[in-house]
């Protein structure tokens, strides 16, 4: 039988061997930040801005710059370092208008992707922040990007408030409510049927439903039928017959 002592040699090694690069490289791995190193240890289901932490200690850096130098950064985990430095911002008390400073303050090549970003990061703390995030912005192609990306990962939330919201800024993305009701229609095709019949009538909520028969189809034929029959281009009502089998 091995001797007690030799049994906890390796392990005591290891952890000296931590300790060492811990306190080398601050207390926390090299090229992670103590946000990213708390992020890791979080289960990854947990929303973004609940599973960090604030640094013990200011960033070296300022959250704009270093959002910026991972722009660089082609690797997969850099969009989650990303997300983990705009947590951060929001976590220090900045308001949209701030935030939409901090978008229009990157190269023109980034702002969309820091408007997204923000967006998605900002709706798993707080819907009602991301969405006068994005309503506030000038109209542009930037808040067309806010509005998409927003209204797709909302709807797979809460997907007839994403719907509802994303109709109201049909100005701003005409897509943006049909992708979300697709979204909604994958989960409760009748509730979502129901709330897409409560809008007036137009050329939008004809594209939605033809959206929306896609998923009634293969779940509710004799739903996905009724709304074909309602559709009043007799070329589209064709070709979801067709569609649908008959």
């Amino acid at each position: 039988m091995k001797s007690p002592v030799l049994l906890i040699l390796p392990s005591l090694a290891i952890g000296l061997a931590t300790g060492w690069l811990l306190a080398r490289h601050g207390g926390q791995p090299p090229g992670v930040t103590t946000a990213v190193a708390v992020r890791t240890l979080a289960s990854s289901d947990t929303p973004p801005l609940a599973g960090w932490t604030k640094a013990s200690a200011p960033p070296t850096q300022t959250g704009r710059a270093r959002w910026a130098s991972l722009t660089q950064n082609e690797h997969p985990l850099a969009a989650r370092q990303r997300e983990g430095v705009i947590a951060e911002m929001l976590m220090t008390g900045l308001d949209a208008a701030a935030m939409q400073a901090e978008a229009a303050s990157q190269p023109p090549e980034d702002q969309e992707t820091f408007v997204r970003e923000t967006a998605r990061v900002w709706l798993e703390e707080d819907p009602n922040q991301a969405s006068h995030f994005v309503d506030t912005m000038p109209p542009g192609p930037l808040r067309k990007a806010g509005t998409e990306e927003l209204a797709v990962a909302w709807a797979k939330r809460d997907p007839a408030q994403a719907s509802q919201w994303a109709w109201d800024q049909r100005e701003h993305h005409p897509d943006a409510a049909g992708m979300a009701l697709h979204q909604w229609a994958s989960q409760d095709a009748p509730n979502a049927s129901a709330w897409l019949a409560t809008l007036p009538v137009s050329p939008q909520r004809e594209a939605m439903a033809v959206l929306l028969i896609e998923s009634l189809i293969q779940q509710d034929p004799a739903a996905a039928r009724s709304w074909i029959e309602s559709l009043p281009d007799p070329a589209a009502r064709q070709n979801m017959l067709q569609r649908l089998g008959n």
